[in-house]
C-alpha cells in the first residue's frame, strides 16, 4: 500500500533566505524547518520501500536565485537522494520530480534538505509531499513539532500532540491527535537540540485515550545532541482511539535548558486491511458560532478563510473513508465536511461536545490522482476548537474486473474446436455453446468440470441471430 503523505508548514508558509540550507523530518506530517543539525532531523525507515513524487509549493519568490528541495537519505543521513525539484529565480507554483525514485533501506535514515542559492531575496514555502511504498505491508509515518522547541527544563508534566504541530501543553485534550483505522504504533523517537542543565530526567511516553501506552524513551543531562528511540516496544491502537505523548520531567536543577526538537512515530496497519491515514493534528482553531473555515487534510495548519490556501492535490488514486474529527473546547457543534476540488463529498462529522470526537463509518469517497483536497468545519450554535482530523486512504485497487452477461450460458468463440476426452465437434461450428450442469458463479468463485458434465452443441449463424 502507498502512502501519500502531506508536510504542511506552520501558519502556511515558512520564509527561506537566500543562501540559507535547511532540514527539516519527513515524517508524514507538518515538521517545521529547523537549524542546519541534520543529526535531530533523521529518522529510521525501518522498512525497505521506495520513495517517490517529490511534490513542492512555493508561494512567493523574490530570490535572485535557484531554490533546491531535495530528499537526502543513507546510512548517516546526510546524502543526497535522487528526488529533486529546482524553483528558477522568482519562480513560484507547485513543482513536482515525476521522473526520479528512492530505494530505501530498513536501517536509512532520511529528511528534506532545501537549499537557496546565495544572492539576496527570500522564499515562503508553503508544502511539500511524497509517496512512500514500503515493500511489505503498510504504514503511516507520524511526526510532531513544537510551535517552538519543547523547553522542559522544569520540573513537570507536559503533553505533546502524536502527529502535526503544537504547542506543549498541561491538558491532555489539547493535544490529542485521533485516527481513523486500527493498527499498531511504535518507533516512538525524539529529536534533541540541546540538554544544558546540570540535572535532569526526561521520560517521554505514548499514550492512549488518556491512559499510559508501552513506549517510552528516557533521556538525561548526559543526551547529546541527535535523535533517540524505542525500537523495542509498541501499542495496539483502534478506530477512534486519540494518541499523544506525555513528557514527565524530574530532578531537574532549572539552570540551564533543554530542547526537544521533534517526535515521530509510525502506525503499521500489516495484519489488517492494508491502509494509511492523513492526520491533521494540534490546529486547536477556534471558530466562532455560524463561521466556516477550512483545515489541511494531513499536516498542520490553523483554519483558514479561504478554502484554496488549505487545499492539497493528492498523488495517489485511493478511497478515502473514515473521516474523523476530534475537539478540545465547544460550546456548539463541529458540523465537519470532506471537501473535494471545492465540493462536499460524501463523508462529514458533527462533534457536539467537549472535549469529544465523531468519525463518519457509512459513507466513502473515490479520490482521483490530483484531487485537491481540504477539510470544512462549521461552528453551529456556539464556539469550537478544532484539535484533529483524520482521514484513512485504501490504494485503488489494479486488478480488472471482467463481467459475464449471462451466469447460466457462456458464449466462447472457437477458432479451432479441440475437446479433451475424444468428444468431437462439427468442423464447421462457428461457436460453441458451453453449460455448466450446476452454474454457480458469484464473489469470485469459479467452476470446475471434467469432459462429462458439461453440455458441448454446436450452434449456427442462425441460431446466433434468433437468440
Amino acid at each position: 500500500m502507498k502512502q501519500y503523505f502531506n508536510h504542511f508548514f506552520p501558519g502556511l508558509t515558512e520564509s527561506h533566505d537566500a543562501g540559507q540550507r535547511f532540514w527539516c523530518s519527513l515524517a508524514g506530517t507538518s515538521i517545521e524547518l529547523d537549524q542546519a543539525d541534520v543529526e535531530r532531523n533523521t529518522r529510521p525507515f525501518h522498512q525497505a520501500g521506495t520513495l517517490e513524487l517529490l511534490t513542492c509549493t512555493v508561494d512567493a519568490n523574490t530570490l535572485s536565485g535557484n531554490l533546491t528541495w531535495r530528499t537526502v537519505i543513507g546510512a548517516t543521513g546526510t546524502t543526497d537522494g535522487n528526488c529533486s525539484v529546482v524553483f528558477a529565480t522568482t519562480e513560484t507554483g507547485t513543482l513536482e520530480d515525476d521522473s526520479n525514485t528512492e530505494d530505501v533501506a530498513d536501517t536509512d535514515l532520511y529528511c528534506f534538505e532545501c537549499e537557496a542559492a546565495s544572492g539576496t531575496g527570500s522564499a515562503d514555502l508553503e508544502r511539500c509531499s511524497m509517496v512512500w511504498e514500503p515493500d511489505t505491508g503498510s504504514i503511516t509515518l507520524m511526526g510532531s513539532k513544537s510551535a517552538s522547541s519543547l523547553g522542559v527544563a522544569a520540573n513537570g508534566t507536559t503533553y505533546v500532540t502524536a502527529s502535526g504541530f503544537r504547542n506543549a501543553n498541561t491538558t491532555e485534550a489539547r493535544t490529542q491527535n485521533i485516527i481513523s483505522a486500527a493498527g499498531t504504533w511504535q518507533y516512538l523517537g525524539i529529536g534533541v537540540s540541546t540538554i544544558t542543565v546540570t540535572t535532569i530526567d526526561i521520560v517521554t511516553t505514548s499514550r492512549i485515550d488518556g491512559v499510559d501506552g508501552n513506549q517510552t524513551v528516557a533521556l538525561d543531562e548526559t543526551t547529546t545532541l541527535g535523535y533517540f528511540e524505542d525500537d523495542t516496544n509498541s501499542d495496539t491502537v483502534a478506530l477512534g482511539d486519540l494518541l499523544d505523548w506525555e513528557v514527565v520531567t524530574t530532578n531537574s536543577t532549572n539552570d540551564g535548558g533543554t530542547n526537544i526538537e521533534w517526535f515521530a512515530s509510525q502506525i503499521d496497519s500489516t495484519g489488517d486491511a492494508d491502509y494509511t491515514m492523513l492526520l491533521t493534528g494540534g490546529p486547536r482553531e477556534q471558530i466562532s458560532t455560524s463561521d466556516t473555515e477550512w483545515f489541511t487534510i494531513g499536516g498542520q495548519t490553523n483554519g483558514v478563510t479561504t478554502e484554496a490556501a488549505v487545499q492539497h492535490a493528492i498523488t495517489i488514486a485511493a478511497t478515502a473513508s473514515h473521516l474523523a474529527a476530534n475537539t478540545s473546547q465547544n460550546s456548539g457543534t463541529l458540523v465537519g465536511t470532506f471537501r473535494i476540488n471545492g465540493a462536499d463529498g460524501n463523508q462529514s462529522v458533527s462533534v457536539v461536545s467537549s472535549p469529544s470526537t465523531d468519525i463518519d463509518e457509512s459513507n466513502t469517497d473515490d479520490l482521483a490522482d490530483g484531487d485537491l483536497l481540504a477539510f470544512e468545519g462549521f461552528a453551529s450554535g456556539g464556539q469550537i476548537q478544532v484539535q484533529g482530523i483524520s482521514l484513512k486512504l485504501t490504494e485503488a485497487s489494479s486488478v480488472t474486473t471482467v463481467t459475464v452477461p449471462n451466469a447460466n450460458t457462456l458464449l466462447f468463440q472457437a477458432q479451432t474446436p479441440s475437446v479433451a476426452g475424444g468428444a468431437t465437434i462439427t468442423p464447421n461450428a462457428t461457436a460453441i455453446l458451453v453449460q455448466p450442469q450446476a452454474p454457480s458463479v458469484g464473489g469470485g468463485a469459479s467452476i470446475t468440470a471434467d469432459a462429462a458434465s458439461l453440455l458441448l452443441s454446436p450452434i449456427t449463424p442462425a441460431d446466433i441471430a434468433a437468440g
